[in-house]
């Protein structure tokens, strides 16, 4: 019995090994989108690979032991009365139905974790990013490893996106030191008016350096007020547009525009750092992954607040393929000495963040959810299987005294039902508490709707029914001469 163990857990183990090498194929279509940095080679690791195999045969010695010692205190007589005392099959049929229950349990809880993930991708596809992702193209700068000053940077930029609306087949150019979805800064801000909790001195939001250019290039609509203009210097004013959200968040009840906060609060307080002005209010989209809930962001003037390095972003008139190249070679003719790199269209950069990853983690997903409708299944055929070759001989004999097929059916399918109602009662409540969980640690823009459960729950309890009637239609047309020589 134990070598029969073994032999499933060996074959169980061997299908592991197949979904796990799925996976890792699945996995490897994900692209880092730069040139600096990569993905690491991923594939199957040997120290978990001997791992898990050690588990499945641990677990194969453990659960084959029990049946086995079992045997081995077999009584003798009634052994040769009765191939399966009433007392010892109860005792198997209770063990097999637990494990039953478990198991849809958990199908329920994949399941519904499947159609959580799928509606997430599925609205974050729908809604878009936000911004434009096509016909766009892009190149990253850092003038600051050529040895340029915070100053030279920054005329280094404005040189490069005037030069870049000037090229053939540009509509539209801007530099940003943050590429939404890929890298983004955060800052710190003490809104005007807004009461901070006791021992807090500010609040944090994402933040970007941008010139003019960057809410027509992006196609960002201002909702209100202006955009960023080239006038808007170190010499001038301090001047920000921030997103809706934020401007919802800490000035819910009146006009945004001409409000103000400080930067870098917890210093700025103290030191009086000059406040920040607002001066437009920009619609929200996308900025650390697409499929993330509303989060604040503030648009520096990137003259007033420079970065080292940033994305010079153009828009094509036509292919976006044909701009990449021009780019950066535009970039090299200014200063050959200023490293450029990150030649990519927006397509490419959008498939390779966004894309590729919704579609491997749908996928994934969506795996895991057919195993765990294909554990139900496999779960329950095997108990009402068990069951009717167990009681053959009971059947064969409430036939022959009168019972019909359908009665014979009915209380077959009964028996492999019960477990499968438990476990979608407790799976119910485990898939709720998981999916509020997930939301918890993963912050989404969407939440699992609960109306999502009488397709699932419904879902599932017509596998059970059809996992249970193959076997229980094999009881009710049970020839009851056969049957009663049956064992």
């Amino acid at each position: 019995m134990i070598t029969e163990s073994f032999g499933i857990a060996l074959a169980g183990g061997i299908c592991g090994l197949a979904v796990g090498q799925v996976g890792v194929v699945l996995l490897r279509q994900i692209q880092f989108p730069t040139e600096v940095a990569s993905l690491p080679l991923l594939q199957l690791n040997r120290r978990a690979l001997v791992f898990s195999m050690s588990v499945a045969v641990a677990s194969a010695f453990l659960f084959g032991l029990g049946p086995a010692v079992q045997t081995t205190r077999v009584n003798l007589v009634s052994a040769l009365k009765t191939t399966d005392a009433e007392s010892t099959r109860r005792l198997r049929l209770t063990g097999r139905n637990l494990l039953v229950a478990v198991q849809v349990a958990l199908s329920l809880v994949l399941v519904s974790v499947s159609v959580w993930a799928f509606q997430v991708f599925g609205k974050a596809f729908a809604e878009g990013p936000g911004f434009r992702t096509s016909r766009m193209a892009k190149v990253t700068i850092d003038p600051s490893q050529a040895r340029y000053g915070e100053a030279d940077s920054m005329r280094f930029f404005e040189r490069t996106a005037e030069h870049a609306r000037r090229l053939a087949g540009v509509k539209a150019a801007t530099v940003t030191s943050a590429m939404p979805l890929f890298s983004f800064e955060s800052t710190l801000i003490v809104p005007e008016g807004w009461q901070l909790p006791e021992g807090q001195m500010s609040v944090r939001s994402y933040s970007n350096s941008v010139d003019e250019g960057y809410f027509e290039t992006m196609e960002i609509p201002i909702l209100s007020g202006r955009g960023l203009l080239a006038s808007d210097t170190s010499r001038s004013a301090r001047v920000a547009v921030v997103n809706e959200t934020l401007a919802r968040r800490y000035w819910p009840n009146g006009d945004v525009i001409g409000r103000r906060f400080q930067v870098d609060g917890e210093p700025g307080v103290e030191t009086g750092q000059p406040w920040v002005e607002i001066v437009g209010i920009a619609k929200a989209s996308a900025y650390g992954y697409f499929a993330e809930p509303p989060q604040d962001m503030v648009y520096f003037p990137f003259r007033q607040v420079p970065r080292g390095n940033m994305a010079l972003l153009a828009q094509s008139t036509a292919d976006s393929a044909s701009l990449a190249a021009p780019l950066r070679d535009m970039v090299r003719s200014l200063d050959a000495g200023v490293p450029v790199y990150d030649a990519q269209t927006i397509e490419m950069f959008y498939a390779a963040r966004v894309t590729t990853i919704g579609t491997v983690m749908t996928r994934l997903v969506g795996g895991m959810g057919i195993m765990g409708v294909t554990l139900t299944i496999v779960g329950l055929y095997g108990l009402v299987s068990y069951s009717v070759s167990r009681r053959t001989r009971e059947i064969g004999i409430r036939v022959a005294i009168g019972a019909t097929s359908g009665r014979v059916l009915r209380m077959i399918l009964g028996q492999g039902l019960m477990p499968a109602g438990v476990g979608l009662v407790v799976g119910l409540v485990l898939s709720g508490a998981t999916t509020r969980a997930l939301s918890t640690l993963i912050p989404i823009n969407q939440e699992y709707n609960p109306r999502t459960f009488f397709v699932v729950v419904p879902l599932l309890a017509l596998v059970a029914v059809v996992a249970s009637f193959v076997p229980a239609r094999r009881a009710a047309l049970v020839d009851p001469k056969v049957a009663l020589r049956d064992e």
